[in-house]
């Protein structure tokens, strides 16, 4: 990395504004005295002024040049894109949670902002992928994209599978939507969130609706087979996370007994 030549230019011009506007006052009448008397430097001082430039330029220069530095300024130089691309993540993380909590999840305005947040993910690969590699910053980001694509996933099949229809479809939707709102028991980096005020009762409140959804199911008679595919793929991530989320506290109890599909 060499210095930039506009630098000393910058420099050299900044001392030479200084120099004019040192002149300008130089031909000003010196206050109380009637005669023509300035202030110009002698020539002595004009040529120690120029060195002193010189030196300063060439000092300046050994600065960028020296490889230490270069590379301080590298490192400065990748810690603050790196923070200004977790600051980006979070906030696209904030306004993704923002549609969901434990009790709802906002589908019809989700669905209006979808194109904002893939333009967002865009944006978040592109940022990530110019940086040195980041483990912390690609968690975040890996979070923000499963978390998105199953929102998005689950707006389809909120479409496809009606609370007002029949029961079978009534079930899948509602085992949907819990799922979504699963995502509210989770920090920004996908990890369970103990601190998060009512988890335990939350969790215990799920696995109980969880074990009684099964047991409806289990009574249908009428499954058609795309009901059953997506019941039970989403009966069987629902369970999954449940236990995860109950690991980062005391006993729950009421889980599922089992995974019905494994």
């Amino acid at each position: 990395m060499k210095i930039c030549p506009g630098l000393y230019t910058t420099l050299l011009c900044g001392l030479l504004v200084g120099s004019i506007k040192a002149n300008s006052l130089a031909q000003e009448t010196v206050p109380g005295s009637t005669s023509k008397e300035t202030f110009l430097p002698s020539a002595k001082e004009v040529e120690k002024e120029k060195l002193t430039i010189k030196k300063h330029s060439f000092a300046i220069s050994r600065q960028f040049n020296d490889p230490s530095n270069q590379e301080k300024i590298r490192k400065h130089i990748n810690l603050r894109r790196s923070k200004d691309a977790q600051d980006f993540l979070v906030q696209f993380m904030r306004q993704l949670q923002a549609f969901v909590s434990i009790s709802a999840f906002d589908v019809e305005k989700f669905e209006l902002r979808i194109p904002f947040f893939k333009r967002g993910l865009a944006h978040g690969e592109e940022f990530i992928n110019s940086l040195s590699p980041d483990p912390r910053l690609t968690d975040l980001f890996a979070y923000c994209k499963v978390m998105f694509e199953f929102m998005e996933d689950a707006v389809q099949m909120l479409k496809y599978f009606r609370r007002d229809g029949p029961k079978n479809q009534n079930l899948v939707y509602m085992l949907v939507k819990l799922n979504v709102q699963l995502f509210a028991l989770y920090d920004i980096y996908g990890v369970p969130n103990p601190s998060r005020p009512r988890y335990k009762r939350d969790i215990r409140k799920f696995s109980r609706v969880l074990e009684r959804w099964w047991l409806v199911y289990e009574k249908l008679e009428d499954k058609p087979l795309m009901v059953r595919s997506v019941f039970e793929v989403q009966y069987t991530f629902a369970y999954q996370r449940l236990w995860e989320l109950a690991k980062h506290i005391p006993a729950v109890e009421c889980l599922p007994p089992k995974n019905l599909f494994n």
